[in-house]
């Protein structure tokens, strides 16, 4: 005799369920019916699958090739609308992952029903019935080529004490670029992604990549480039130096500033001599450049620069006074 299923479907469960009449007479009336609604279900889920239906869904847009020498000046919309007709399962899986519509433009008009037909991801069997909208325009300009100098972008705060050993350094330090006139024309650098530190005591050397603010608008040459940012321990130094005066025209024989000496402190590396050089150098000048004193309208006093040559690493230079006042001698 062959075995009870209900029995078989009891023993299934735990004893304690068992014990206490886990499936009761009502139970095994009901769960044959159950079982047979859900096998009808999946029948007639499978039959109908394989019919001709219709289904609208969005897809997106790539754009794959331009006319010659020509360049997108803004992007086309992400995506379309498409009306696809095909077998119940193909639509299904096509309605999860829309097919990307192809944009292989030969002018600034690209009929969209034509291009969503020439996609490959569509499945054999499937059917573009319309495409809302039906045509799309392409904003295009002069596509031109430049090479542009690489800029750090971001923000570097160092820690107290400390200073940049010199300017960042960039390998590459240029990138070739390709787009639209109207986009690309007036740049006149591009970026890095942002390198945002902070308290930085040490130097470093990071991989970084370029800004893609413009994907798929402008082309780049390469993706990505070495900063390396020297960074010290820095100390303050000291100097009195004799202003000079330049740019003094013909008639005026000499110019008399009081003071005619200034006070110059500085921040200077604890590495090597770089501190006996900035108190020593010849080279590091006050100076007042004789152009602010004609332009001078205050009660006779003009500003002093320091002039610091570029073998020196000098930071946060500062001078006192400020302010010189004057008296010109003529001839």
């Amino acid at each position: 005799m062959k075995p009870d299923p209900f029995e078989r479907f009891r023993e299934l469960f735990p004893r304690t369920f068992r014990d206490e009449g886990g499936l009761t007479d009502q139970g095994r009336r009901w769960l044959p019916i159950a079982v047979s609604i859900l096998v009808a279900i999946a029948l007639w889920f499978t039959v109908n699958m394989r019919e001709t239906y219709t289904v609208s869904v969005p897809s997106p847009l790539s754009v794959v090739t331009l006319p010659q020498g020509q360049a997108l000046r803004a992007l086309p919309a992400a995506q379309v609308r498409v009306q696809y007709q095909g077998d119940g399962w193909d639509l299904l899986k096509l309605s999860r992952t829309p097919p990307e519509i192809p944009l292989y433009a030969d002018g600034p008009t690209v009929n969209l029903v034509s291009a969503a037909g020439e996609s490959a991801r569509l499945p054999t069997g499937i059917r573009v019935l319309s495409v809302q909208p039906q045509s799309v325009d392409l904003s295009l300009d002069d596509a031109i080529t430049r090479r542009l100098p690489i800029r750090l972008a971001g923000s570097i705060d160092l820690e107290a004490g400390y200073g940049r050993l010199g300017e960042p350094e960039l390998d590459p330090d240029t990138v070739e670029i390709r787009g639209a006139r109207s986009l690309i024309g007036s740049l006149e650098a591009w970026p890095t992604a942002p390198l945002d530190l902070e308290n930085l005591d040490r130097s470093i050397s990071r991989t970084l990549p370029l800004s893609d603010t413009l994907a798929g608008l402008v082309g780049l040459s390469i993706e990505q480039t070495q900063v390396t940012l020297q960074v010290g321990q820095f100390t303050e130094g000291t100097r009195m130096l004799d202003v000079q005066v330049e740019g003094v025209p013909p008639g005026v024989s000499r110019v008399r500033l009081i003071p005619n000496r200034v006070r110059v402190t500085y921040l200077v590396p604890t590495d090597g001599d770089h501190f006996d050089r900035a108190e020593t150098s010849p080279a590091l000048l006050a100076v007042v450049d004789y152009a602010d004193i004609a332009r001078d309208t205050t009660a006779g006093s003009v500003p002093v620069s320091v002039r610091i040559p570029e073998d020196l690493t000098i930071l946060d230079v500062r001078v006192e006074p400020r302010r010189l006042e004057y008296f010109t001698v003529r001839e």
